[in-house]
């Protein structure tokens, strides 16, 4: 009887282990932080930066707000067809910023969201599909690009939470390890094509 109530015990403590990093690494919140952190880096000014927010974060946040606060989605947006929605406002928004960033002649900068444009018609297509991890999409590129543009030892230190929020996202039962690997390889390969680009 001890031993089955110290499984549950630790059931739950991992069950809640594996929220809290679902929740801090969540895409809703990491993809802003890495936009904010890559547009410094690239010296957009601040008035820049609040104008690309306003066009490529906010609309997608706001709409996933709006339908978490009706219930019309869960926070993880389980159901892959409520995703299809969200994914073609980011779309949009990704179309619009890129031709700011070309009317703001931020040329540095062009290439990387070109990438983050292909990506997210890639996302679009394969959702109708089939659901991928977007969770591991971003903190893969999280951590890379930072690795990159940063510091060579945020990498080194970030990497960790690539598997941990993999094994987050299977363990709540989110994603299969397929779904979980796809995520990443996707991110990796992004990652992959603009370190080709800045470091060529």
């Amino acid at each position: 009887m001890k031993q089955s109530v110290d499984t549950h015990k630790n059931k739950g403590t991992l069950k809640l282990l594996a929220i809290g990093i679902s929740r801090i690494f969540d895409p809703i919140f990491l993809f802003p932080i890495a936009y904010f952190l890559i547009a410094r880096y690239f010296s957009i000014r601040s008035i820049d930066i609040a104008l690309l927010f306003a066009f490529q974060i906010l609309p997608t946040v706001l709409f996933f707000l709006f339908h978490l606060k009706r219930g019309s989605i869960d926070f993880d947006i389980t159901n892959r067809l409520n995703r299809i929605p969200l994914l073609a406002i980011a779309l949009i928004s990704t179309i619009t910023t890129l031709y700011l960033l070309v009317l703001l002649k931020y040329t540095t900068i062009i290439y990387l969201h070109s990438i983050l444009l292909f990506v997210v018609v890639l996302l679009f297509f394969i959702t109708l599909y089939w659901k991928i991890s977007i969770h591991m999409l971003v903190i893969t590129l999280f951590c890379t690009l930072l690795g990159l543009f940063y510091d060579s030892l945020w990498y080194s230190l970030s990497i960790i939470f690539i598997p941990l929020v993999g094994w987050a996202r299977i363990y709540l039962k989110k994603h299969t390890p397929l779904q979980v690997i796809a995520g990443s390889t996707l991110g990796g390969l992004s990652f992959l094509a603009i370190y080709i680009h800045y470091t060529a």
